[in-house]
């Protein structure tokens, strides 16, 4: 019996996600091994609890207006739709100034990868 047909110990949760993001989540589950929009969550939340890194990105949008964030959600969907990723040499370029900065001992500010995101997003 695989895991996808094992009864899970669980608890519902309600988890509302961005409209502007409804196609990208439905095609990403089609490229996923996930049967359900609940699995992928799930997913998601034990790759976090595993790896336990800190949410430099997603945890700083807390910080930013509805609108910058509506904004942000409007970019990423467009993105995923030509098939950008952050993955690709945009994230790699400010890894490697954000490296670089700590070496040079230069405080880096926590919304620094934010900021970026959204100063290269339309108004």
């Amino acid at each position: 019996m695989g895991y996808s047909r094992r009864r899970m110990r669980s608890r519902a949760r309600k988890v509302n996600t961005p409209t502007a993001l409804d196609d990208s989540i439905e095609q990403r589950l089609k490229e996923l091994p996930y049967e359900s929009f609940s699995e992928y969550v799930n997913g998601l939340i034990f790759y976090d609890l595993a790896t336990r890194k800190p949410h430099t990105v997603t945890g700083e949008m807390s910080r930013f207006s509805r609108a910058e964030v509506d904004r942000m959600h409007d970019a990423l969907a467009e993105a995923f739709e030509k098939g950008e990723t952050l993955g690709g040499s945009w994230f790699e370029h400010i890894t490697k100034e954000a490296a670089s900065a700590v070496a040079k001992g230069e405080d880096l500010p926590k919304s620094r990868l934010a900021r970026e995101l959204l100063k290269r997003m339309k108004p």
